[in-house]
């Protein structure tokens, strides 16, 4: 036998042999024509590596970590590299390359669109066979936003705060409020504001269980990976009353009463003292007036005022809303018109009248001259004034006394001035009115300025002192209508010579 056709016959017997024996080699052909002896030999690899790309959850914002799974049964895997593309879209970019289990990189989301991107891993093993991943989806959200709407300040109370949430399409939201001791960073859930889902939503915040003080709020929302703040510095909690106090004159009061409060609030200050009085009798408040500034206080004009009992109280209000209310205050209200003083001024030599000594009476309140006068406002005019002596019919008991022909009444004279029997009637008298104001309450005053005594030999000098007595006119009324008491009033100050 020829020797290349032993040859042939091995080779044939060999590969029968390894067919039996289960072994596989290449599907390489051997064909030669040679003979001269020759060694055969196999590859050991040639099939790709296995890969798989980890789903990385979703949303995804910033940077964040992924990773792929990939292994080869007859070599060993060379390197993964992980690719991106958007959804839709055939350009895969490629994030990363690892070469060492775990095959893991990170990626800056940042660096994409927001929306919907699917993510893939290639597998190169040693023999350079590759193998590509199916693709996983996930969503980029980096433009998520947060919203806390502003909180006053100060506040008190039960308090609604309003979180928005923008930027996070379908994704689930989850949104909560925060507070801390301003400027400490120690945060923790507003009391009614705990974690909820939705972009939008409105929560009572309870600031009684915070407590009063100064605090930091903020807005928390987690979407995915992604939480997002919207901060608020400095919110003042204020839960606290303020304190107030009045002050009333005592009465009877009449014309116009200065009212007066004193207040404090230690955290969010005063923001106004409101004055209110009611008849004791009504259930019904009104307001003097408000005074938003210390000192605080109020002029009430109590000539609108009914006479008799009336109630006062001041009602203090906090920047934060609080408020105090003090007990009611009760006072008599005196509202008639009465005399209140009469005064002598002397012009000459004391004791003695003479032209240019003047009698002044004064009203409690404002009077309606023309009822005094007719036609009079208070301009100088003249007027007839006579002095009686005790004797004469009508005078009176025991003194002289002034009368006029105006609606003034008559004052009584402490001393003896007119001889007995006689009446006197100076010549070219006058009277004027004006306004003023006694003990804060406007008042007017009149004036009369006596003429020239037609005969002095009818009148005494006296050194005794004492003080005149004013007996007014019931005809006289206020602007209102309010007709003058009958009462009496003595000349005010130390007693002296009336004239």
């Amino acid at each position: 036998m020829r020797p290349h056709r032993v040859l042939l016959l091995l080779v044939a017997a060999l590969l029968a042999a390894v067919a039996a024996s289960g072994l596989q080699f290449s599907s390489a052909t051997f064909t030669s024509t040679s003979g001269r002896p020759v060694v055969v030999t196999a590859a050991n690899d040639w099939t790709p590596p296995t890969v798989a790309m980890t789903d990385p959850g979703s949303p995804l914002s910033g940077t964040v970590t992924v990773a792929a799974t990939a292994s080869d049964d007859r070599s060993a895997v060379a390197s993964v590299l992980i690719q991106q593309a958007p959804v839709g879209s055939s350009t895969w970019t490629t994030v990363c390359t690892d070469t060492v289990a775990p095959y893991t990189c990170a990626w800056a989301t940042t660096g994409v669109a927001d929306g919907d991107h699917r993510l893939r891993a290639v597998a190169t093993d040693t023999a350079g066979f590759s193998a590509t991943s199916a693709a996983v989806t996930t969503t980029v959200l980096n433009g998520v936003g947060v919203t806390l709407a502003t909180v006053p300040s100060p506040v008190r109370g039960t308090v609604p705060l309003t979180v928005t949430v923008t930027g996070a399409g379908s994704a689930t939201v989850t949104t909560r409020v925060e507070y801390a001791v301003a400027g400490t960073g120690t945060w923790a859930v507003v009391p009614g504001c705990g974690n909820a889902t939705g972009g939008t939503r409105t929560c009572s915040a309870d600031t009684v269980a915070v407590g009063t003080g100064t605090y930091d709020v903020r807005a928390v929302a987690v979407v995915g990976t992604a939480t997002t703040y919207d901060t608020q510095l400095g919110v003042l909690v204020d839960n606290l009353a303020p304190t107030v106090a009045l002050s009333v004159p005592a009465g009877p009061l009449s014309g116009t009463v200065n009212l007066t409060a004193t207040a404090g609030d230690a955290d969010s200050g005063v923001a106004s003292v409101a004055f209110e009085h009611k008849p004791s009798a009504s259930g019904t408040w009104s307001t003097c007036g408000t005074d938003t500034s210390a000192p605080y206080a109020c002029a009430l004009d109590a000539t609108g005022l009914a006479a008799g009992s009336h109630d006062f109280r001041v009602v203090a209000t906090d920047r934060a809303g609080n408020t105090t209310t003090t007990a009611a205050v009760t006072r008599t209200v005196d509202a008639a018109l009465r005399a209140q003083d009469v005064q002598a001024v002397n012009n000459g030599a004391l004791g003695r009248i003479e032209a240019g000594d003047q009698v002044v009476l004064t009203y409690s309140r404002v009077v309606d001259l023309s009822t005094v006068k007719a036609g009079w406002a208070g301009t100088s005019t003249p007027v007839a004034v006579t002095f009686k002596d005790a004797g004469v019919a009508g005078s009176g008991t025991g003194t002289d006394r002034v009368e006029t022909d105006a609606n003034l009444g008559h004052v009584t004279l402490a001393q003896d001035y007119v001889k007995n029997g006689l009446t006197i009637t100076p010549t070219g008298s006058t009277m004027t009115a004006a306004t003023a104001t006694v003990n804060g309450v406007q008042v007017t005053v009149v004036t009369i300025t006596l003429g020239t005594v037609p005969n002095a030999n009818d009148l005494r000098n006296t050194s005794n002192a004492g003080e005149l007595v004013w007996f007014p006119s019931t005809l006289v009324r206020t602007p209102g209508g309010t007709a003058c008491l009958a009462a009496s009033a003595t000349e005010s100050g130390t007693s002296d010579r009336d004239f």
